[in-house]
């Protein structure tokens, strides 16, 4: 009977041990997806602000909201529009089309066929 209690102890003790070390080597990983999780909730909170902030007019606060997206995430398809949008608000015509056509991305074309200009 002793020895099952024992031996019953051991198991619990290498259970628990085993808890431990696994926690500890997987901390740097949680925390690395925590810190990126809350980096992109940041960053779709502050474009949200931007867009609600240019639909009210306020370019002052979609100027800031932009500068925090810009920060967090620059070259993601949201906060692009957003950087278009607060432009054409803060009557920037020369940033919003650059935004707009950096949202464009490069024209391609098949191989072969030569682009056409667009009138």
């Amino acid at each position: 009977m002793v020895l099952l209690a024992a031996i019953a102890a051991i198991a619990v003790a290498a259970v628990l041990l085993w808890t431990i070390i696994r926690a500890i080597m997987r901390s740097p990983e949680k925390l690395a997806r925590h810190l990126q999780n809350r980096r992109g909730l940041r960053g779709y909170m502050a474009v949200s602000r931007g867009l609600i902030a240019i639909g009210s007019g306020d370019a002052a606060a979609a100027r800031k909201y932009t500068e925090e997206a810009k920060r967090i995430a620059p070259n993601e398809p949201l906060t692009l529009l957003l950087r278009a949008q607060t432009a054409q608000l803060s009557g920037d015509r020369a940033g919003a089309s650059q935004t707009f056509q950096q949202m464009a991305g490069p024209r391609r074309h098949p191989p072969g066929r030569a682009a056409r200009p667009v009138h």
